[in-house]
């Protein structure tokens, strides 16, 4: 990954995006987000590198595997840097957020309190930059697409899908959203079945809360269905739970 970043910064494509972007963006991070060697572009690549970030920082929390976890953590937020992914950003800030939170029981309230002010300057200096941003624009061009479809579908289709991988044939464009992927081509019901396995294992393991939601937040706005690292990532928690004894029955 250290390679891919290096290629993709080292190669930025000046054409990528349409005449109707604003050139400020274009001189900025778009053109850093493509001609991936791995992917489509970084965000693919963002998701795996914060499963990484979420896992070393955890078992170095727990002191296990000592120092190294330290050097990979940080190598591997570097990385998450270097990818221009801002639903990466976002899901380490909320992951960080839930670490302060749960080893520093003393200052609960302080981390809620900090992340509330962050999220609130946040959104102060970005609002502008936001307006005028195609990417976030189109989040919801994709959504008003998905009540479209919802209007015109079938029940049949609206409760068990359409087929994996058959989004962009229904609405046109790719979904870069996990939940409108997953209710268009698993149907209602799939959808619903997806969420009460994370949210059985969100509620019996403390470990797991601390990469599902993180990672449930990136899926609004880019996440594949497939997410294997995301799942080795997740057991891995799940078992270092149950060795360690702080699981819950």
């Amino acid at each position: 990954y250290s390679l891919e970043s290096y290629i993709r910064i080292k190669n930025p494509d000046y054409d990528f995006e349409p005449k109707e972007i604003s050139n400020s963006i274009l001189d900025t991070f778009y053109i850093y987000k493509v001609n991936s060697i791995a992917f489509e572009d970084s965000n693919f690549v963002a998701m795996i590198l914060t499963c990484y970030y979420i896992l070393c920082r955890v078992l170095g929390k727990e002191k296990v595997y000592g120092k190294t976890n330290v050097i990979y953590s940080l190598l591997f937020l570097a990385l998450i840097v270097l990818t221009f992914s801002r639903s990466a950003y976002i899901g380490v800030i909320v992951f960080e957020s839930l670490m302060f939170y749960q080893y520093s029981k003393r200052y609960r309230v302080l981390s809620i309190f900090s992340i509330v002010i962050a999220v609130i300057v946040f959104l102060y200096f970005l609002l502008d930059k936001i307006q005028s941003d195609g990417s976030f624009q189109s989040k919801f061009y994709i959504f008003d697409l998905f009540l479209n479809y919802i209007k015109v579908a079938p029940l049949f289709d609206v409760l068990t899908g359409v087929g994996f991988g058959n989004t962009f044939s229904y609405i046109g464009i790719g979904p870069h959203n996990i939940y409108i992927a997953l209710f268009i081509e698993t149907g209602l019901i799939g959808l619903i079945l997806y969420l009460l396995i994370f949210i059985y294992i969100y509620i019996k393991y403390k470990f797991s809360r601390l990469i599902i939601l993180p990672i449930m937040i990136m899926g609004l706005s880019f996440s594949p269905i497939a997410l294997p690292y995301f799942y080795v990532a997740l057991s891995w928690l799940m078992y270092l739970e149950r060795k360690n004894g702080y699981f819950e029955r």
